[in-house]
C-alpha cells in the first residue's frame, strides 16, 4: 500500500501530463562524435514524485505503469522533435509494461512518422532493474517494434541475473553496462576484465556496447583502452532540458597499463573486507561473527592504515577460555589483533604471492591476507582461492603447451598479444621457430663398422 496522497499526486500527474523530458547525450567516444540521447523522464519539480525512482515505483504499485510509461515516451518523442535534438532517441520500456495486455500497441510508430522521425532513429531499451518471467513472450513483443523498424537496447547489463539470458534470447543492437562496472575501472582490474568480455562478445555479434554512468576522465580512457566505442554519463553530459550537444576528450598522463593481466595478480583474489577501527571492543566484533556466519576475519583499519586482522577461530577460542568472555570482551581490537597478517600489493604475481606464504620466515601459511593499493586497503584474499587459481593456470598451460618444447602455445600467445594491444603503446614482438637440423645417429654391433644414420628434425 502506498499514501494516499501519492496516489493521488500520481493520478493528476497522468491526467495533467504533467512529466518534465530531459534528455542524457551518448558519444562516440572514440571519435568524440554525438551519437543520440536517452530519454528521462521527471515529476512535478518539489514534489514526492519528481525522482523517477518514486514516479515509476508509485506507478507500479498502482498498476499504472504501462500508462505512465506510454505518457513519459509521447512526451519525449515530442521533446526530442520540439527541441530538434539530432543523433538516436533511447527510450526506457520496462518489460512489465510491455507485456501488460492493456499496453497500447502501434502508438509510438504512428507517432514518429508523424513527425518525421525514421523508426531506426528510435532505441527500445528494455531495463534489467525490471526482470520479466515470461522471456519468449517478451521476445514477442521486442519482435514486433523490431519488424516496424525500431533498434533495441538492454540496459543496465549486470545490475540482476537475467541479463545475459535477454542478452542470448533478444539478440539486441545494443548493450550498455551498469554503472557498477564503470565506477572507478581505471582503478579495479576485475571490472577491467568484466569490461573487456563484454566487448569481445559485442564485437563477435555485431552488437554495440554502451558503458553507462562515467564520472571521470580516467574512467573514460580506461574504457576506450578495452575497445568501448560510446559512453554515456555525467564526465560526457548530466540530464538536461537542453543537453550538451559536443565532447572533446583529452587523455590524463595516468593511462592504463597494466604489467601483467588481471588474472595473473593478487588482486584477481580480492573480495571486500569488513573493516574496525582499533579502539572497537571484542565485543561487537564477536556478534559481528555471530550474525555474519561467513566472516572469517575483520580487517582493522584506522586513518585508511591497516594494522592488522582479527580472525574468527582466534576470538571464539580466546572468548571460549575460561572466564575468557567477561575478562576480554570490553578490550580494544588492538590488544589481540593479528600484526603479522601478510599485505600484498594488487599488483602483485599470483607465483610472488604464493611464495611470499610459504616462505621460510613464514611459520605457519595463512588462511588469509591483505590485498593493498597505493598502500590502501582494497580487499583480502584467500589462501585456499589462491591455491585454485595457480592450479587452474596450470592446467590451462598444459592443456595450450607445445606437445614437443612445453613451451606456451599458440593460445596463450594470441592472448599476450591482445593484452599487449589494448596498452596503446609500442612493443617488439619476435617470433623464434625451431629450424630443422639434421640429426646423425652412429649405431655400433660388436666388431661390425659403425653404420650411420641422418634423422631430419
Amino acid at each position: 500500500m502506498i499514501a494516499p496522497h501519492l496516489a493521488k499526486a500520481l493520478e493528476d500527474i497522468i491526467e495533467q501530463q504533467s512529466i518534465e523530458a530531459v534528455f542524457q547525450p551518448i558519444f562516440n567516444v572514440s571519435t568524440n562524435q554525438l551519437h543520440g540521447f536517452e530519454a528521462l523522464s521527471r515529476g512535478l519539480k518539489d514534489t514526492e514524485l519528481h525522482s523517477p525512482f518514486a514516479l515509476f515505483s508509485t506507478a507500479e504499485k498502482q498498476g499504472k505503469l504501462s500508462e505512465l510509461e506510454t505518457l513519459c515516451r509521447n512526451i519525449s518523442i515530442h521533446a526530442f522533435d520540439a527541441r530538434q535534438l539530432n543523433g538516436k532517441l533511447f527510450i526506457n520500456i520496462s518489460p512489465k509494461a510491455l507485456l501488460d495486455p492493456n499496453h497500447p500497441k502501434g502508438i509510438t510508430l504512428q507517432l514518429i512518422k508523424q513527425l518525421g522521425i525514421a523508426p531506426n532513429n528510435v532505441v527500445i531499451e528494455l531495463s534489467e532493474q525490471y526482470p520479466a518471467d515470461d522471456i519468449d513472450l517478451l521476445k514477442s513483443c521486442l519482435n514486433h517494434y523490431r519488424n516496424q523498424g525500431f533498434l533495441t537496447a538492454i540496459d543496465d547489463l549486470g545490475a540482476g541475473y537475467s541479463g545475459l539470458r535477454l542478452w542470448s534470447e533478444l539478440a539486441p543492437d545494443y548493450v550498455k553496462i551498469d554503472r557498477h562496472f564503470i565506477h572507478q575501472i581505471d582503478m579495479t582490474a576485475v571490472k577491467q576484465e568484466f569490461v573487456r568480455s563484454i566487448v569481445e562478445l559485442c564485437q563477435n555479434l555485431t552488437c554495440k556496447v554502451i558503458a553507462e554512468g562515467i564520472e571521470t576522465n580516467e574512467e573514460l580512457t580506461t574504457l576506450k583502452q578495452l575497445g568501448v566505442t560510446y559512453g554515456q554519463g555525467y564526465f560526457l553530459g548530466k540530464p538536461a532540458i537542453q543537453p550538451q550537444q559536443h565532447f572533446t576528450h583529452t587523455e590524463p598522463n595516468l593511462i592504463y597499463q597494466p604489467h601483467t593481466r588481471y588474472c595473473d595478480t593478487a588482486e584477481s583474489l580480492c573480495i571486500n573486507a569488513v573493516t574496525a577501527s582499533s579502539n572497537t571492543r571484542l565485543k561487537k566484533l564477536s556478534l559481528q561473527f555471530s550474525e555474519q556466519p561467513a566472516l572469517q576475519s575483520i580487517v582493522i583499519v584506522d586513518n585508511d592504515l591497516v594494522l592488522g586482522l582479527i580472525n574468527r577461530s582466534a576470538l571464539l577460542e580466546l572468548f571460549s577460555t575460561p572466564y575468557g568472555r567477561s575478562l576480554h570482551e570490553n578490550h580494544p581490537a588492538h590488544i589481540v589483533m593479528d600484526t603479522e597478517v601478510l599485505q600484498i600489493d594488487a599488483n602483485e604475481p599470483l607465483i610472488n604471492v604464493s611464495q611470499l606464504l610459504t616462505s621460510d620466515s613464514v611459520n605457519n601459511v595463512a588462511q588469509q591476507f591483505i590485498i593493498l593499493r597505493h598502500q590502501k586497503l582494497i580487499g583480502i584474499g584467500h589462501t585456499k582461492d589462491l591455491l585454485q587459481r595457480i592450479t587452474e593456470h596450470r592446467i590451462k598451460m598444459a592443456r595450450h603447451a607445445n606437445p614437443l618444447t612445453n613451451l606456451p602455445g599458440n593460445v596463450p600467445i594470441q592472448e599476450e598479444l591482445k593484452r599487449l594491444k589494448l596498452q596503446n603503446k609500442s612493443y617488439y614482438l619476435a617470433y623464434l621457430d625451431l629450424i630443422p637440423i639434421p640429426l646423425i645417429i652412429w649405431s655400433f654391433s660388436g666388431n661390425s663398422v659403425p653404420s650411420k644414420q641422418v634423422i631430419g628434425l
